[in-house]
């Protein structure tokens, strides 16, 4: 996961801050040496994967799941497909379903 995401200049790497990836890196070429210091290391390492696990999925709220939803490319799936959009009002149907997207042919 360091290897191809996280470390710098990595093939597919993620945009996450500065300073993170900074600790990671620091992180990831320690060398370490007893046991304890081994398993130190660990919860640091899985402390930081974390941090830029959460980094990823705020940016992507903020930024990327929203773009993808404004994308023209996305509303012609939907057409395609017959799906309604999430809490949008149907002529037929007095209520909403916001629970879901859910295909026209799937409702009862």
């Amino acid at each position: 996961l360091y290897n191809a995401f996280l470390a710098p200049g990595s093939p597919c790497e993620l945009n996450i801050d500065h300073a993170l990836r900074n600790s990671l890196a620091s992180r990831m070429t320690k060398a370490v040496g007893d046991d304890e210091s081994m398993l130190k290391s660990l919860q640091e390492v899985v402390q930081l994967f974390e941090m830029a696990q959460t980094s990823v999925f705020k940016l992507m709220s903020s930024d990327s799941v929203p773009k993808f939803l404004r994308d023209p490319k996305y509303s012609s799936v939907l057409q395609e497909h017959d799906v309604d959009l999430i809490g949008a009002p149907r002529a037929y149907s007095p209520t909403p379903i916001p629970e879901r997207s859910i295909s026209r042919s799937a409702r009862t």
